[in-house]
């Protein structure tokens, strides 16, 4: 999930709403030990997070926040959820806090290209408060 070789997890949480036909958003959200995160800032931008299927996909590794406005349609896309649910909206105000951090780090998966995006897949690691974010948008 970081691109490191053990991933131990403390806690596990997830928001999520659907819209049918396939559509949804999704945030899963882990809180991770001590010794994932010195592995993960062992080299942080050699280690892409875990993806099967990523025929078609492109991606970017792991780069410090904020990233450049080259990958602003990716933010937009998974950070702007339109819908009522209180408690993605409120992780996704948390996640806005975490970028503005010092210590933390963004990966992103898309699909098909950064002009015509239909799928994201955005990783966000709080080193700290060692939180890790991932949000699913497929609207």
């Amino acid at each position: 999930m970081l691109g490191v070789k053990k991933v131990r997890i403390l806690n596990k949480d997830s928001r999520s709403e659907f819209a049918g036909f396939g559509k949804g958003y999704a945030i899963e959200i882990y809180d991770l030990d001590k010794t994932t995160r010195q592995a993960f800032l062992h080299d942080p931008m050699e280690s892409l997070p875990d993806k099967p299927d990523t025929i078609g996909w492109k991606s970017m590794g792991w780069k410090r926040a904020p990233l450049d406005t080259t990958y602003n349609e990716i933010y937009f896309r998974a950070l702007n959820y339109d819908g009522s649910n209180a408690e993605v909206k409120k992780t996704e105000n948390d996640i806005r806090s975490s970028l503005k951090k010092d210590k933390c780090y963004c990966a992103f998966y898309y699909f098909p290209d950064l002009k015509n995006i239909r799928l994201s897949q955005l990783y966000v690691y709080d080193v700290a408060i060692n939180r890790l974010y991932i949000i699913d948008s497929d609207f």
